[in-house]
């Protein structure tokens, strides 16, 4: 059995990328490679890849029935783990998501 990478990520504290691994460019965000990220936030490659598919909104969902993990992991200030799901390229993406304050970070 071939295991896949996980998707890795860091953001600062206004949500923006400050690293990517490659299986979160693949699966999440359709990134050209792991620098395109950085600096931009979730928003960036969620609408990017509903306008490229305008006549299909069930296309790129991920996300948007699920709570704000990020907001919630600073206000608790403590590791949490969500369930986020939806459409990633018009197939639907579970994942179970592990934040930590620590991968938030200040750099700008």
């Amino acid at each position: 059995m071939r295991q896949r990478a996980r998707p890795d990520l860091g953001k600062d504290l206004n949500n923006r990328f400050i690293f990517t691994n490659k299986a979160m460019c693949d699966v999440l965000l359709s990134a050209a490679d792991t620098d395109e990220p950085v600096g931009k936030d979730d928003m960036f490659f969620a609408l990017r890849e509903r306008q490229m598919h305008p006549d299909n909104p069930n296309w790129h969902t991920f996300g948007e029935l699920c709570v704000n993990s990020d907001a919630v992991t600073l206000q608790n200030a403590r590791a949490s783990q969500f369930d986020e799901f939806g459409n990633v390229r018009g197939s639907f993406c579970f994942l179970m998501c592990a934040r930590h304050r620590s991968s938030m970070s200040r750099a700008r």
